[in-house]
């Protein structure tokens, strides 16, 4: 499905124009296609993941680059792609990036991890685990040719004795940041 033509050698005249007057209104979309066309692979390889825009990360387990930062943290390596224009030509911006993210594994690891070298306050954590995207394996869920259905929830607190007042039969939570048992 066609959606339009963009001229980069017209966009190339214009760069490498004398002429102060010259005007060319169709830069911006060149530069929208040329950046589509350099990202496409990381965005479309199974082995990175495409943060926002331009960052990538790579998640293959035999070249990802991650340096423990402890406390359930870690650091994982990337980098970050775009296409500028300049006088005469077009430059391909790539630097390296890092980011601060959860380590890979069961939420029970990442907790222990936390309690281990983190502040030992229950709000801490609470505060630590807050927004975090988890993927839900307790219940599995198929499709009609039997693939799994990947579920995803986001962490908004801990267990509070103030959970489910409005409730007709409200959870009794023994204390905040109640467990499983104690709820």
């Amino acid at each position: 499905m066609s959606t339009g033509k963009v001229g980069v050698s017209a966009c190339l005249d214009y760069l490498s124009s004398t002429n102060a007057s010259a005007m060319f209104l169709s830069k911006p979309e060149v530069l929208q296609a040329l950046n589509i066309v350099v990202g496409y692979y990381p965005k479309t390889s199974e082995e990175t993941i495409p943060l926002g825009s331009n960052k990538h990360f790579n998640i293959d387990p035999s070249s990802v680059e991650r340096f423990d930062l402890g406390a359930g943290l870690e650091v994982l390596g990337g980098f970050f792609v775009s296409v500028s224009a300049a006088t005469s030509r077009f430059l391909i911006n790539c630097q390296i990036k890092d980011a601060a993210c959860y380590q890979e594994g069961k939420l029970s690891t990442v907790m222990a991890a936390y309690r281990r070298e983190g502040p030992p306050s229950v709000y801490g954590l609470e505060a630590f685990l807050k927004k975090l995207g988890i993927r839900v394996t307790h219940i599995r869920r198929v499709n009609s040719q039997g693939q799994d259905i990947p579920r995803f929830k986001i962490i908004t607190g801990l267990a509070s004795p103030a959970d489910g007042k409005s409730l007709a039969h409200p959870p009794i939570v023994s204390k905040h940041g109640a467990g499983p048992r104690e709820v």
